[in-house]
This record gives structure tokens, C-alpha cells and sequence, in this order.
């Protein structure tokens, strides 16, 4: 199950305290289905089984130019040589009343930085992060 974020101009991600520039997409894909069906010998006994919550990803797309892919290499670098590094990531968005409202509050870490394309046709960079789905310190929720 996927979940958009829409209109990102009126999105802030902030990842370990910075906020990101030039973010032109965001995606959020939860980690996995809430419940599963196991039948029984007839439809009157089936069963309802709850799965354990999975981490979330979370897909940004940003700017070639932008200088938070130098902020985020970074972090991916440090993630890689110490593999305990977690940091805050946050989406926080306008609501219709004007009042900022958390999608995602939670930690995790760099899961994937994008390829290095340097040519004339530029195209956006995207970085993936998985998000701990059981952090309460924040509002932990989509939409």
C-alpha cells in the first residue's frame, strides 16, 4: 500500500534536524499489510491474524542542485562506517487551517542514495529511508 504526500511546496522534510531543499516528490510506503485471512474448512471459520508492524519507506526526490543531497550523502556516508546511526526523520505538512501537522515523526536511517548522473539532461535524485514504525515520541501516521 503506498501514500502520497501531495504538493511538496507545502511539505517540509527534515532529516536529523536539517530541513531539505529543492524536494520536488514524497512518498511514503508503509511496511506491510495490518492483518492476514487464514480460511478454515468453511467461510464461518476463518480467522483474522495481526502481522508485526514492519519499518515504513520513505522516498524523497529532490533537486540535482539541490545542497541537501550533499547533506544527505553525508549522513549515508556515516550511516555505512557506523552501522547504529539513527537520526530523526520528520514530514511535517500545512493542514487546511494553516497549523503544522506531523505525518512522520519517527527515526531511522539512509536505506539507499541515488546514482550519480552528471550529463546535460538533468533528473531528480532519490534517496530512500526506512523509518522505525514503532517510535511514539511523535504522531507516527500517514494521512
Amino acid at each position: 500500500m503506498t501514500s502520497t504526500v501531495y504538493d511538496p511546496s507545502k511539505n517540509i522534510v527534515r532529516i536529523g534536524g536539517y530541513i531539505l531543499t529543492g524536494v520536488t516528490d514524497i512518498r511514503v510506503v508503509r511496511g506491510n499489510d495490518i492483518a492476514r485471512t487464514i480460511d478454515g474448512i468453511d467461510p464461518l471459520y476463518s480467522a483474522r491474524i495481526k502481522n508485526f508492524k514492519k519499518p515504513f519507506k520513505l522516498f524523497v526526490k529532490m533537486l540535482q542542485t539541490s545542497e541537501s543531497n550533499s547533506v544527505l550523502q553525508y549522513l549515508s556516508t556515516s550511516s555505512e562506517v557506523m552501522l547504529n546511526s539513527f537520526f530523526r526523520i520528520e514530514v511535517i505538512s500545512q493542514a487546511y487551517d494553516g497549523k503544522a501537522k506531523a505525518n512522520i515523526s519517527s527515526t531511522g536511517f539512509v536505506l539507499s542514495a541515488p546514482d550519480l548522473l552528471l550529463g546535460n539532461d538533468t533528473s531528480d535524485m532519490e534517496w530512500v529511508f526506512q523509518v522505525n514504525a514503532f517510535d511514539y515520541s511523535g504522531f507516527t501516521d500517514l494521512i
